[in-house]
């Protein structure tokens, strides 16, 4: 079942994802299709809803991030009564239809899909229209949704697409999608993809698209049930090595090491499995683990809790938080790591959000654009390296925020023409990292202490296989 115009002899789909059937340039629509269903936006019982919400399970370890231990919550979501209220509506075809797009499989120790479990007991519990349909076909139903679905603009539902479902995931996708406004989605190729090979999207949000591996993997296994394995170096996960600059009682590196004003000596992370690496001296070709890893990993979880909370939830996160976390990342993970520029991000974003609401104190309006200006050129130049090495573009959303910047930053207009990754990749510019950089560091953005946490192991059955789409089925929430 295709509703809409799919584009003849670009892809077919084998149900065991889509592939090009002919070279695909760079910018390329490949693929239209609408969708053969729309959820429900808005739940027809509220109480119900309000029961759901306060489904949770946990704690428990996520299997990629073991040194963070069983501090993990997932709280079930109202899109998965949404889910299961549509679900009740269709007819016989569609259900057919929903039911063969992938979904997690069942009964699996995965917190998405035992919340599902959880949501369809008390679904048929209070009501006797879910109690007509098998607890394993509605679970189906509602994994479906969660996994194989795309956000739908227009009505803020989720969209079921036939084929377009059984696009499969991967780290620097090939394709994007984005939905034409007339209720179709248009497939582009992200890149050059020739005859033959994979089309895959990325089924994390644009904000996670600089992520380390094993940060990315574990989003994967919690909202998707996808077991990734991990094996080869990180250069997301580049720290100052231990070796050559010990760390302070308090876990901190040296601050001008943080501030790149010395020569610095990084590491580089080499996975050999999940849960199981090192760092490498680059210098002395020293390999170092210790309690390092659990601060890192720490860290980085918390760095992507912030992102979710500010880029995907859209919530002011309190100045408190950004100034410890910030501080956290910089002095004890250094300004090579992921997690780092990624604060500094949620930062910049904070402090123009400041600048333009006018609440920045006037004799302090130019140390902020300073630190602003110096924070902008360390992350753009960071992205642009990294983008080199994992075939990726510079995010738009630096892109918008250069923007921004300009009424309060003119010399930001002039990064808008800065060389793409691919120019880079021709040879046309590569940042160095000796380039001199600002103090990033203000001095009322404080250190905090990290705590220490419980290590976990993954074990056979969750490393089962499964591809899915993104969608957003419930929240992870740090559960200590």
């Amino acid at each position: 079942m295709v509703s809409g115009g799919a584009l003849p002899g670009a892809l077919s789909f084998s149900g065991e994802g889509a592939f090009a059937q002919r070279d695909l340039p760079e910018g390329e629509l490949i693929w239209v299709e609408r969708p053969f269903v729309i959820s429900d936006a808005s739940p027809s019982s509220p109480a119900l809803a309000a029961e759901i919400q306060n489904i949770k399970i946990g704690p428990y370890a996520n299997p990629y991030w073991a040194a963070c231990g069983d501090c993990n919550i997932f709280q079930a979501s109202v899109d998965m009564l949404l889910a299961a209220q549509t679900y009740l509506r269709l007819g016989v075809e569609e259900r057919a239809a929903t039911l063969a797009l992938p979904r997690p499989p069942l009964h699996s120790e995965i917190p998405l899909v035992s919340a599902a479990y959880s949501v369809v007991k008390l679904l048929r519990y209070r009501d006797a229209a879910y109690a007509a349909v098998e607890e394993d076909e509605l679970v189906s139903a509602v994994l479906v949704f969660a996994v194989a679905s795309f956000s739908h603009p227009e009505t803020k539902g989720s969209a079921l697409l036939a084929c377009a479902g059984e696009f499969r995931h991967a780290d620097g996708a090939n394709a994007t999608c984005c939905p034409d406004g007339e209720g179709s989605f248009m497939f582009y190729a992200r890149k050059d993809i020739g005859a033959g090979e994979e089309v895959t999207l990325d089924f994390l949000p644009e904000i996670l698209a600089f992520a380390s591996r094993e940060m990315r993997a574990g989003l994967l296994w919690e909202s998707r049930g996808l077991a990734t394995p991990l094996s080869g170096e990180d250069p997301l996960r580049d720290i100052p090595s231990v070796v050559m600059h010990p760390l302070s009682e308090e876990g901190a590196y040296p601050l001008d090491v943080c501030q790149g004003k010395l020569p610095v000596n990084y590491a580089r992370w080499k996975s050999y499995n999940v849960g199981d690496g090192c760092w490498t001296c680059r210098k002395s070709e020293e390999s170092f683990v210790d309690g390092i890893v659990e601060l890192e990993q720490h860290l980085s979880v918390g760095t992507v809790m912030i992102l979710k909370r500010a880029f995907l939830g859209k919530e002011s996160v309190p100045k408190a938080e950004l100034q410890t976390m910030h501080a956290a990342t910089s002095l004890q993970l250094g300004r090579r790591h992921w997690a780092t520029n990624s604060m500094n991000i949620v930062v910049l974003e904070h402090q123009l959000g400041e600048l333009q609401s006018g609440t920045v104190e006037p004799e302090k309006v130019d140390q902020v654009k300073r630190e602003m200006w110096g924070r902008f050129q360390q992350i753009w130049g960071w992205h642009l390296e990294m983008g080199v090495r994992l075939g990726l573009p510079p995010p738009p959303r630096l892109m918008r925020f250069a923007e921004r910047l300009v009424p309060f930053i003119p010399e930001a207009a002039h990064w808008i023409d800065r060389p793409t990754t691919a120019a880079m990749q021709h040879g046309r510019e590569t940042p160095s990292e000796k380039e001199e950089v600002p103090t990033l560091l203000p001095k009322d953005w404080a250190t905090p202490r990290i705590g220490r946490l419980r290590p976990s192991r993954l074990g056979d059955g969750d490393m089962e296989r499964t591809r899915h789409n993104w969608g957003l089925s419930g929240s992870l929430v740090l559960g200590c």
